[in-house]
């Protein structure tokens, strides 16, 4: 096996083919060798049995009459068939009466006792009866010696084997030296380009193309490692200045944390002293079942009775003081804060020390610390006892928190806008370590391994690559690393282009942002394409992250419509949100929502959000717009409210339309027109 490894490839090859060649014929030749032997054994027993009839009809009458010489004459006549090289006729006592042939073959083959055609060897032995009627009157015997043409089929068979191996070992040198020719010189000049590359680290060298076969394959894809090892190495040369710049940049941030962290603590200082001075109890607490209360403020002494010591203290204060009938409602409402992360709000009773009891709001969120990797309540109690007794007073007050939730509602358009450029920036993140990674994990090196193993084979690099495992599987491992290399340069490029767009996403937002800021509380004409649209971008992310596909539809000629930019932003961003939020339970591929925009008959301009989501019942499409209705576990009921008066306050109107649960719904604002400027 060691003196085969060390044979060249073409030679290699050229003995494979022979003894396949050999196998091949040596198969052919034993099968119809046994197919012929089978056709003579076979015409030879036709043959001994077509002359034993014959003989047998002559013999009974010659040995009834006695006849001799005549009987010696007819076996002897028999001799002269080619093949029959023995007869005899016996007495029934066993006695000679006459023969003809080789009489020692005979008598070494004519033993059986069995009558009839019988094979001893290549001889067929025929022993019949010879009688007269009922009579016997003797036996006749004759041998019959089919190994003449037998010998002759194999001397045949023999030679014509042999002319088919001669042919096959002069095809097998014939192709060899065609394979030589199109595979050993093509491989010795990609070794000699490798080693070029390698050696001048010039990356302009090329190998000369092969034709369309796997050769040409094999040294064009070498040609394309080199194209794009000469790109990349373009790229790096812009690495250091890059790297530079990007250490500036990281320092600027480094000195600009430090100042966040010392306004940060100042601002604690302030915020302990402003949470001190206000009329509310002011808490952080434990997000796990325990409950317990890190902090309180001193009001709780004032409101409660208890000292702050006092209910840090006892774990379980505020579970004992808590009202009974309130527990449920707050149990339900904290792991609704637990599982999505929204805000909690919820209204309940507690005993004071003196067993008063107080009606207190309770808004807390939960705060999570990166830096110490934890995570707590915080909020406020809001004692509304007084709002509770008192109608006029609660009326005032929900007055106000209106006028406080239209407020917090224009806010909620910037809070959107400040959550999805949180999210553009993640993506920014995203693609910067997927580039990072990407140059950190590159296949670049292993270009030199490969070289280094065709320098150390460079004296039988033919050898070397047809023999040795590890050569065998160099011209794949270069086809790969090429392809690696050319889909690590995609990568880079996409993730590249993915990094600007974000960067342009997050300039866009801010843009648009600021410019609503500027007009707010001025009425002006406006395209509302343009607001659409503008609300579709706040809302990008949450829709590209949720799988949700946008349809727009819209009249040709639409008019301008004379409106607040901010509120109808408002408005319609608030309508896509909840569209979003309708289709949670709708498969990822059947998310969709319809923008449509038309002109209405009455100097009116209809705009339609339509979502394919939960549905609305029938009782409740008016009710929806009702201040603090809300069909959610964690909605406060003010955003639909808002956004009707602000329709009305347009001079517009907001409407819904459902056909009932899981039937999706739509949301109709309606705006009014510009008036069109007349020419005097």
């Amino acid at each position: 096996m060691q003196i085969f490894r060390q044979i060249p490839f073409v030679k290699k090859l050229m003995l494979m083919l022979i003894v396949a060649g050999a196998v091949a014929v040596v198969l052919a030749s034993a099968s119809f060798h046994f197919y012929q032997q089978a056709q003579i054994r076979k015409s030879a027993k036709q043959d001994v049995s077509v002359l034993g009839k014959i003989a047998l009809v002559h013999a009974s009458r010659l040995v009834a009459e006695k006849n001799l010489p005549a009987t010696k004459l007819l076996l002897e006549s028999l001799a002269t068939k080619s093949g029959v090289v023995f007869t005899r006729i016996e007495m029934p006592d066993r006695t000679v009466f006459a023969e003809s042939g080789e009489r020692s073959l005979g008598k070494s083959v004519i033993n059986s006792t069995v009558e009839g055609l019988s094979v001893n060897e290549s001889h067929f032995v025929l022993r019949a009866p010879i009688s007269q009627g009922s009579t016997r009157l003797g036996t006749f015997f004759m041998v019959y010696d089919a190994s003449e043409p037998e010998q002759q089929l194999f001397l045949f068979q023999a030679i014509a084997a042999g002319m088919i191996l001669t042919l096959v070992a002069f095809l097998a040198h014939f192709l060899s030296g065609r394979l030589d020719r199109f595979a050993t010189a093509p491989l010795g000049e990609l070794r000699k380009t490798a080693e070029d590359v390698t050696e001048s680290q010039d990356l302009t060298l090329r190998v000369a193309e092969s034709g369309d076969s796997e050769m040409g394959a094999v040294t064009g894809a070498f040609n394309r490692m080199l194209d794009s090892l000469q790109e990349r190495d373009a790229e790096l040369q812009k690495g250091p200045q890059d790297l530079e710049k990007k250490v500036r940049d990281m320092e600027h941030e480094i000195s600009e944390r430090k100042r966040v962290e010392e306004d940060l603590r100042a601002a604690e200082i302030k915020y302990r002293t402003l949470v001190e001075q206000l009329p509310v109890i002011t808490y952080n607490a434990d997000c796990n079942q325990s409950g317990a209360w890190f902090y309180v403020s001193p009001q709780i002494e004032g409101i409660l009775g208890f000292t702050q010591e006092e209910w840090v203290g006892n774990p379980k204060i505020w579970e004992e003081r808590l009202h009974a009938d309130d527990m449920e409602t707050f149990n339900a409402k904290a792991t609704l804060m637990d599982r999505n992360g929204d805000q909690f709000i919820c209204e309940y009773r507690i005993y004071d020390r003196y067993g008063r009891l107080h009606w207190f709001r309770d808004q807390s969120a939960i705060v999570r610390d990166p830096v110490k990797n934890q995570s707590y309540t915080h909020g406020f109690l809001l004692d509304v006892t007084e709002q509770k007794q008192a109608e006029m007073e609660l009326d005032t007050l929900q007055l106000q928190l209106l006028d406080i939730s239209r407020q917090a509602g224009m806010a909620e358009v910037a809070t959107g806008v400040l959550h999805n450029v949180g999210n553009v920036l993640n993506s920014v993140n995203v693609s910067s370590t997927i580039l990072s990674d990407l140059i950190k994990n590159s296949k670049l090196a292993s270009l030199s391994k490969v070289t280094g193993l065709l320098r150390e084979h460079t004296q039988d690099l033919g050898k070397y690559i047809s023999t040795d495992p590890k050569g065998k599987q160099l011209p794949t491992y270069l086809v790969s690393l090429t392809e690696h290399l050319s889909e690590e340069h995609v990568d880079m490029v996409n993730e590249l282009v993915i990094l600007i767009k974000n960067v342009e996403h997050i300039k866009h937002i801010v843009s648009m942002q600021q410019s609503y800021a500027k007009v707010s509380g001025m009425v002006e004409s406006v395209s509302p394409k343009d607001l659409v649209e503008d609300a579709l971008q706040i809302n990008a992310p949450s829709f590209s992250r949720n799988g949700i596909k946008i349809v727009r539809t819209e009249d040709s000629d639409l008019p301008n419509v004379s409106v607040e930019k901010h509120k109808v932003l408002q408005i319609l961003v608030n309508l896509l949100r909840n569209s979003k939020n309708a289709m949670e339970e709708v498969p990822r591929k059947d998310r969709k929502i319809t923008v449509g925009i038309s002109v209405n008959g009455d100097n009116k301009v209809k705009i339609t959000v339509r979502d394919q989501g939960c549905g609305i019942e029938p009782d409740n499409l008016t009710r929806i717009f009702s201040h603090g209705f809300t069909t959610k576990t964690d909605g406060h009921g003010f955003g639909l409210h808002i956004g009707a008066l602000a329709a009305q306050e347009m001079g517009g109107s907001l409407m819904a339309e459902s056909d009932g649960p899981g039937k999706g719904a739509a949301f109709v604002l309606e705006l009014p027109a510009a008036p069109t400027k007349s020419l005097s």
